[in-house]
């Protein structure tokens, strides 16, 4: 499989591969739909981080309180994330009477980073991110979303429905639409369904490309850009519910186990006083009417307490693709 590289952000996450096959007329596909709004820009600047206070003037001689700085790892596009949570989380600094500053960064790698150099307070990742954060320095859960009656979600395996594809098996040497490297739905689980079968995903599939959202990923099956792509239930299930006529166009053809929901996860050493202050105001919002609207609207039910348990079997396939490398 012929293929290009290039370099990925440095950081102590483990990459579950580092190559990705460059299809030129894939890639014009895809930026036809970039251009149309569908899928959104991958590369270039870094997304900004953004203030979202509006908490009025300190009163005078009273320092102002010093921001919460919040993470969004890149589950979906950077303008579909920045969407949904920009609103929560402004609710949330009016709630604490604190400025609080959603950042957002390209991978997952770089979002783990700066919870790692404390240079944010918390972020809210994916369950492999938090894995690697947890085996590389001890990060914790603060609290995780219940969707659906639940805290847990699945890897999909999906293909258009026209397609003549009915099981993983029926993918090999065709075109694949992988996430983030980090990713447990969108690259790890893939990864070792190819190991099952002696094989990567770079010599299993005939080209991959790192969408970078699973947003992303599901409009590219559906546009013929790929002929499948691993998403996660979490983002498929919401997109379908939102277009019915999009889910109508896409088939699953594999399911993974259930892994916990993704976590907001802190560093070890930040100030109980700044955690226990996050963590409160999150597992409270849906008491406040505007606030459980602003969570409706992003299929969330509440934020509950998070099981470290949960993740025990993205740990196990995370081992199956890189066995030397432990969780």
């Amino acid at each position: 499989m012929s293929r290009t590289r290039g370099p990925l952000p440095e950081g102590r996450g483990l990459f579950f591969g580092r190559s990705v096959a460059v299809d030129k007329d894939a890639m014009r596909r895809l930026a036809r739909l970039a251009a149309a709004g569908l899928v959104l820009a991958a590369c270039g600047q870094p997304p900004p981080q953004v203030s979202l206070s509006d908490t009025g003037p300190a009163e005078p001689g009273t320092p102002a309180p010093a921001p919460l700085r919040i993470a969004i790892s890149p589950m979906e596009s950077p303008e579909r994330t920045f969407a949904q949570y920009s609103e929560l989380f402004a609710h949330v600094a009016q709630d604490l009477g604190r400025p609080v500053e959603m950042i957002q960064r390209q991978t997952y790698s770089e979002v783990v980073s700066l919870v790692e150099h404390r240079r944010v307070d918390a972020a809210l990742v994916c369950s492999g991110p938090y894995v690697q954060a947890h085996a590389d320095f001890g990060a914790q859960i603060l609290v995780v979303p219940r969707i659906g009656g639940t805290t847990s979600y699945q890897a999909l395996v999906i293909v258009r429905r026209d397609s003549p594809y009915r099981g993983f098996d029926d993918l090999r040497g065709r075109s694949f639409a992988l996430t983030d490297a980090l990713s447990t739905s969108g690259m790890v689980f893939p990864a070792a369904l190819a190991r099952e079968r002696g094989k990567t995903t770079e010599t299993f599939f005939g080209k991959v490309l790192f969408t970078k959202g699973h947003d992303n990923s599901v409009r590219a099956v559906a546009e013929g850009v790929v002929d499948g792509a691993a998403v996660s239930s979490l983002v498929y299930d919401e997109l379908t519910r939102q277009s019915p006529a999009l889910g109508a166009r896409l088939r699953v053809i594999a399911r993974s186990p259930p892994f916990g929901n993704p976590p907001v996860i802190v560093h070890p050493n930040l100030d109980p006083g700044v955690k226990k202050l996050l963590k409160e105001a999150l597992l409270v919002l849906q008491d406040d009417p505007p606030a459980l609207a602003i969570l409706r609207k992003m299929g969330i039910e509440r934020f509950v307490e998070g099981d470290a348990g949960a993740y025990e079997e993205v740990r196990r396939l995370r081992a199956k693709v890189h066995p030397r490398a432990g969780s």
